[in-house]
């Protein structure tokens, strides 16, 4: 399942299959199964993840840590980016449950 799977230092990880790979490759590199997306700024990540919610990709939640989910929710508190996202969480392997957030 195509997902937001983890914004760590610099770097925006989607996991996606080879057609949203294709479609996202002019903006990141290719690992496996996944793109990594980099960034350098709030501003750049704030681009990145306006460009995942509008090809409504979802984003991982998770009831602790700091998730994607999490993470474009400061950034909308901040008004670096608007409207919600579809958030996913799995329920049981292979059993993911989607919301809006």
């Amino acid at each position: 399942m195509n997902h937001v799977s983890a914004v760590l230092d610099q770097h925006v990880h989607v996991i996606c299959d080879s057609a949203m790979r294709q479609r996202l490759l002019t903006r990141g590199t290719s690992m496996r199964d996944r793109i990594s997306l980099s960034f350098k700024s709030s501003e750049e990540l704030s681009e990145i993840l306006s460009l995942l919610q509008s090809l409504q990709i979802p984003f991982a939640d998770a009831p602790a840590g700091w998730p994607p989910a999490a993470v474009f929710a400061q950034l909308r508190d901040q008004g670096l980016v608007q409207g919600a996202i579809t958030t996913v969480v799995w329920v049981a392997p292979d059993m993911p449950m989607l919301g809006v957030g």
